[in-house]
């Protein structure tokens, strides 16, 4: 799955907003559930990590 300049779509699909759905990538970049592909600036594209390759913990807050 590959999505180009998700942070827009994103925060349409979760009704928040911009900098929310910026947050929400950084999140999902640092935990390693999504990938930058090459490139980046303002045209940046993301794929989903492969599941065998992610690690899931749990979050207490």
């Amino acid at each position: 799955m590959e999505a180009r300049n998700a942070r827009g779509p994103l925060a349409a699909v979760t009704k928040s907003s911009t900098d929310t759905a910026l947050r929400d990538i950084q999140e999902l970049l640092t935990r390693g559930i999504l990938l930058a592909n090459p490139g980046g600036g303002r045209s940046t594209s993301y794929r989903l990590a492969e599941p065998e390759n992610v690690t899931v913990t749990t979050i207490h807050e």
